[in-house]
């Protein structure tokens, strides 16, 4: 029959007609809105016109949708004529997106500027629907046109729309190689901030863009000039500037020398030299330009940028930068660039990691990173051995709890179902352990096939992340997580500084998997793990990440954003807990099962939920302890006390702290009624590494190993 509708063989349909039931007209109607069988309907309204009228009505949207999936644009026209209370019901019922979001998706520009125009007042709804999905695909797509109609329709959603799930559009398109897609986002400032901020990624398209964008302005510039030799050459709007400030910033970032001709271009430009002592970037400072001159050693960089006023006034101002810099730079010596593995740090934070890098260099040199990594894959087998991912199977009427093993040959001999087996995927996703062993594994079987930013063998039979390239900064940052002859920082203890070294690889591992967001039941969105397989971090940000892996640890006191996130969540968690009681949990577990399943909550049961709102007293004491512990690095920080309190603001629509930062006890609350075996925790000696030292001098000496050295 499908063969019949694709082509519309009347003649075999009426065949079909007199022989199926009734009830099989809806699968001939769905067909042939699929495939565009416009006859088909004609013919079915002579034949059968009361049933066909019938059925479009009951399921209009289902026909319309999947008319609009498959580029049937005469199919939508003739559903309309057919049926327009039903599409005004559709439309009136947001039931019109799953079209709009297909069409962008399969680059059916006709079928979007159709659907546009019939419900333009909801066109801003469609495309701003589930995080700008119909943008981000129509960009992994490549369907420029679309990515192009969508960006022209909502401009004031532009860059939102651009940002979505970390710049997913430029990421997805280049994941496909969507290079003219790619070159058309780079257009826009945040895009290509971000781009140019992520050298490993997207150096080949930032640079192709850069020349062919200088080229132009050139080219501009000549025609301005060639017109009236009087005249100053000028870019007339803001994003335009900003997009050119970014640009000055890459080359800045490239620290060649060939560069500084066009970098004296882009800082002639009166709009753009006008940028060049501000803070561009989000949360950057003042005189970005020059700190990041500063911070990979561009002296030449330097030199022009101090030629400029402005920027010389304001780091006069900041006896340039010399606080910042630790003493190592000034505008006289500057010192050589730094090493690859370090240049996406702060300069600040590439003094500590110098510091740690003295620390510990002998100490890895010694043992031998090959030595090192392995004793950190049993350090994650003994942790994943003493808490393992579990399933649970039904084994002669009684369930029986499944232990997973560490490895993927022990797994496929278990031979489970495909139920089973999903759910032991699952098990192994939220596995801290398992998920940073699967992240230095090579191949990582549990890889999800579509995953960006790894290594493919030439077979494209195996994955695995780009973790080979970091071993040596990974061995370092393992060896301060186990040295426990550093004594611990800020309350940390050895266990904690191990478990967080052992989460934030696990996140480096599936950094990706946590891109899609979803709308909390307070109309907030919220990051999440989709839980489907492995997608590791960029390369880019593994560094970043690995600088943030050992908290506790005296060289490495740094205060991010990051940082003070971890502090309020584990602040709000620890009051929710303390706040529940064999008095309240269970009529508190109530309250939040409705309220998570969207239920309208009663008096009793807000009063109950705002119960464990944090009062004013605990947020001030909260701020003073973070004071206290981080000093000026936080009570000097705008940003980090905005973050703060944000974090516990409230408003009339979110009205509690609990439902706010719900996600934080989303395992609390599941696992309330049940009781789980707390099995004794065993660990391998992390003192391997430092038995043999017997130190006579101050911690600042790198520690010996027991370990022999690496012939």
């Amino acid at each position: 029959m499908e063969t019949a509708l694709q082509f519309s063989h009347l003649n075999s349909l009426n065949y079909y007609l007199e022989t199926l039931a009734n009830d099989d007209l809806h699968d001939i109607v769905s067909k042939a809105a699929w495939f565009g069988a416009l006859d088909v309907f004609q013919y079915l309204e002579k034949q059968v016109p009361n049933k066909l009228q019938s059925i479009i009505e009951t399921h209009f949207s289902y026909y319309y949708n999947q008319a609009a999936q498959s580029n049937q644009l005469d199919i939508l026209k003739y559903l309309e004529q057919k049926a327009p209370k039903k599409l005004e019901q559709m439309i009136e019922a947001n039931k019109y997106f799953d079209g709009f979001f297909w069409a962008a998706y399969h680059g059916h520009l006709d079928i979007l500027i159709h659907l546009t125009e019939k419900a333009p007042e909801k066109l801003e709804v469609m495309a701003t629907a589930s995080n700008f999905s119909a943008f981000r695909e129509a960009a992994s797509q490549k369907k420029l046109q679309v990515v192009k109609f969508l960006a022209e329709k909502i401009p004031h959603k532009l860059n939102e729309m651009l940002a979505a799930s970390e710049f997913y559009a430029l990421r997805y398109a280049a994941a496909n190689n969507g290079e003219e897609v790619i070159q058309y986002l780079l257009s826009y400032p945040s895009t290509f901030a971000y781009a140019e901020s992520h050298t490993r990624e997207y150096n080949g398209s930032v640079w192709d863009f850069m020349m062919r964008k200088l080229s132009t302005l050139r080219t501009q510039q000549q025609e301005a000039e060639a017109t009236n030799l009087d005249t100053v050459f000028d870019v007339a709007s803001d994003e335009e500037a900003k997009l050119l400030f970014y640009i000055a910033r890459n080359l800045i970032r490239r620290n060649d020398t060939i560069l500084i001709d066009d970098l004296h271009f882009l800082l002639g430009i009166p709009a753009v030299k006008a940028l060049a002592h501000t803070a561009v970037t989000l949360h950057q400072q003042p005189n970005e330009l020059l700190r990041l001159a500063l911070s990979v050693g561009n002296q030449e960089a330097t030199t022009v940028l101090l030629n400029i006023p402005a920027v010389q006034h304001l780091a006069e101002q900041s006896n340039y930068y010399r606080q910042e810099l630790q003493g190592r730079f000034n505008l006289r010596t500057l010192a050589a660039d730094r090493e690859s593995a370090m240049t996406a740090l702060t300069q600040g934070e590439q003094q500590q990691l110098q510091a740690m890098a003295k620390r510990y260099q002998p100490l890895l040199k010694q043992a031998g990173v090959d030595e090192v990594m392995s004793h950190l894959r049993n350090t994650l087998q003994v942790h994943y051995e003493a808490h393992p991912a579990t399933i649970s199977i039904q084994k002669k009427g009684h369930n029986k709890k499944l232990i997973l093993p560490l490895e993927w040959k022990s797994f496929k001999n278990l031979h489970l179902f495909p139920r089973q087996k999903a759910q032991a995927f699952k098990a192994y996703y939220q596995n801290k352990a398992h998920t940073a062993w699967r992240y230095l594994s090579k191949p990582n079987p549990w890889m999800h096939q579509d995953a960006s930013y790894v290594n493919i063998n030439e077979a494209r039979t195996e994955r695995w992340s780009t973790f080979e390239e970091y071993q040596s900064l990974i061995s370092l940052f393992y060896l301060a997580a186990i040295d426990k002859k550093t004594p611990c920082a800020d309350e940390h203890t050895f266990e904690t500084r191990l478990e967080h070294f052992i989460d934030e690889l696990a996140y480096i591992g599936r950094a990706h998997n946590w891109d899609k967001s979803r709308l909390k039941n307070n109309g907030q969105q919220e990051q999440y793990d989709d839980l489907e397989g492995d997608r590791p971090s960029c390369f880019s940000g593994v560094k970043r990440r690995l600088f943030q892996s050992v908290l506790g640890h005296p060289l490495l006191k740094v205060l991010t954003v990051d940082v003070i996130q971890i502090e309020i969540n584990e602040f709000l968690f620890k009051n929710f807990k303390k706040a529940i009681n064999p008095g309240n949990r269970f009529a508190l577990k109530k309250a939040w099962d409705k309220g998570i399943e969207g239920e309208d909550l009663s008096e009793e049961d807000t009063k109950l939920i705002q119960s464990l709102n944090i009062s004013l007293e605990q947020q001030q004491a909260f701020k003073k302890y973070l004071s206290s512990k981080y000093g000026p690095s936080f009570a000097t920080n705008l940003s980090f006390t905005r973050q703060v309190n944000n974090a516990f603001l409230l408003t009339s629509t979110i009205t509690s702290h609990l439902f706010k930062h719900g996600s934080l006890m989303v395992e609390f609350f599941s696992k309330l009624q049940t009781s789980e075996e707390q099995g004794e925790r065993t660990t391998l000696n992390p003192q391997g590494f430092f038995a043999a030292y017997i130190s006579q001098t101050q911690n600042t000496e790198a520690p010996a190993s027991s370990l022999a050295p690496k012939q």
